[in-house]
């Protein structure tokens, strides 16, 4: 795009890891697009089969089929109809994938726009690559990029503040961000499906995750000063991010900020044992819904505690 410039872009208020969960439910649904015509022939089969019944009845007993059965066929007629929903706008979008193979033939209408039945079954769109570098290894390399950048941090005269902007400037005018323009304007992204394509996304949207940390250490260094000199937490970091998170429920209603906020005051505050900051991928981590269960034995560390400050609160 020529009027795209990176520096403009906004990168703290960029949820990028919404727009890959996005991209990857798109793809899941295309690498299955292939059972459509499958779909398509048990709801042809279940209209037949009802048709069959009623006559049956109408014929041998002169009455309707029994509501039981009629309801019955509907519901089944129903479920696949809505498993087959996902498919019918995406069925035209694979004729941009380099991978997929068809028959253009002019004057012949086929049965699934641009496909017949059986070159809609023979498509297989492999997204194997792509959800190992977005799922598996979502935060390997990233993790290790960050990792660098700390160890720059130690060895750098400059404050915080100039050390990330100098960072951040350094990234974008070294990285090219091939994918970037399409994913602010919230644009699918094919032809994925393949290891050389999928490794030059994942690897970009990695740096778009590190412009985003730097984007955020800049801002927070702007607007909270963090403590003089932070204070180490010798223990278990999951249990500590988890009482803040424990503390923050409505339940609790101990503590009041958002999630941000508190990620923010554990980052610029907090040491662990050997005087390293937290990562911010781990505790991110942490905050997710679904951590619940793998932290149960934190929370379970922390209920005594909990319940001693619940108890002991003073009345609002």
């Amino acid at each position: 795009m020529e009027d795209f410039n990176i520096k403009e872009v906004d990168f703290y208020n960029l949820d990028i890891d919404k727009y890959v969960d996005w991209l990857l439910d798109r793809y899941k649904i295309f690498a299955t697009i292939w059972e459509l015509p499958y779909l398509d022939d048990i709801i042809i089969n279940l209209h037949y089969r009802n048709y069959i019944l009623h006559s049956h009845y109408l014929t041998t007993r002169g009455e309707r089929l029994p509501e039981k059965f009629e309801k019955m066929f509907e519901r089944k007629i129903k479920h696949f109809e809505s498993q087959t929903e996902k498919y019918k706008l995406l069925k035209h979008e694979l004729i941009f994938f380099e991978s997929v193979e068809f028959e253009k033939e002019k004057g012949i209408t086929k049965k699934y726009g641009f496909f017949s039945k059986k070159e809609l079954e023979n498509i297989k769109i492999d997204i194997y690559w792509l959800r190992f570098w977005l799922e598996k290894q979502r935060e390997s390399n990233y993790n290790d990029l960050i990792d660098q950048i700390n160890e720059r941090k130690k060895a750098t005269p400059l404050k915080d503040h100039a050390f990330y902007q100098k960072e951040l400037s350094n990234l974008l005018q070294e990285f090219e961000f091939k994918y970037l323009p399409e994913i602010l304007d919230g644009k699918f992204i094919y032809n994925l499906d393949n290891d050389t394509n999928s490794f030059a996304f994942a690897l970009e949207i990695d740096k778009i995750r590190v412009a985003v940390y730097l984007s955020e250490m800049i801002k927070g260094e702007t607007i909270h000063h963090p403590l003089t000199k932070p204070l180490k937490w010798k223990g278990q970091i999951n249990t500590f991010v988890t009482l803040f998170i424990e503390l923050q429920r409505k339940e609790a209603g101990m503590l009041d900020g958002t999630n941000e906020n508190i990620k923010r005051l554990l980052l610029n505050n907090f040491v662990d044992s050997e005087g390293n900051k937290f990562s911010k991928a781990y505790i991110d981590d942490i905050f997710k819904p679904m951590k619940g269960k793998t932290d149960a034995k934190a929370i379970e560390n922390l209920k005594p505690f909990l319940s001693y400050l619940t108890e002991n609160s003073p009345e609002p």
